[in-house]
């Protein structure tokens, strides 16, 4: 995929609205990889481009269904490194079978968000703490710190229906 690491560094940040050149300073690319890559991936409509004096700002058009497409690519590469050790897949199969309503489930510090529209409050599966969260700005925030490890393309979905 062109312009893989700037998809990548979005699904990290998808809050965030850099200048081409503080884009390239942080995926450690060359301004006119950057600029190259994201003018490509802004006239697909994934990332919108506004010129501000000298400077072009850059920020991801998450309700872009390539862009959501994209997000769910780096995001399930990060969640198969995480689900690949220790028992962490296990674990995950268990809070699934346990929990039937959940849109997305993330791995945030040593434990697991659940974001459901029905339960909420704490519980444990498995001697695991569970915490049911509602689709809310602040809760796809918290759960985007850690790993999304199930329901990539409902957790993107709902970041772009709160987020601008």
């Amino acid at each position: 995929m062109k312009g893989e690491e700037i998809i990548q560094y979005f699904e990290q940040h998808p809050a965030d609205s850099l200048t081409i050149h503080h884009l390239s300073s942080k995926i450690s690319k060359s301004y006119g990889w950057t600029h190259q890559h994201a003018k490509s991936l802004s006239e697909a409509g994934m990332l919108h481009m506004q010129r501000i004096g000298a400077s072009i700002l850059c920020k991801p058009d998450i309700r872009n269904e390539l862009m959501i497409g994209a997000l769910c690519w780096a995001t399930s590469l990060r969640s198969a490194t995480f689900l690949h050790a220790n028992d962490n897949q296990a674990i995950m199969n268990r809070i699934k079978a346990n929990i039937t309503n959940a849109i997305a489930i993330a791995h945030v510090e040593n434990s697991y968000i659940v974001l459901s529209t029905e339960g909420h409050g704490r519980h444990a599966i498995d001697g695991h703490e569970i915490t049911f969260v509602q689709p809310t700005k602040e809760a796809l925030q918290r759960m985007q710190k850690g790993i999304i490890i199930y329901g990539y393309e409902r957790f993107w979905r709902a970041w772009g229906d709160t987020h601008d």
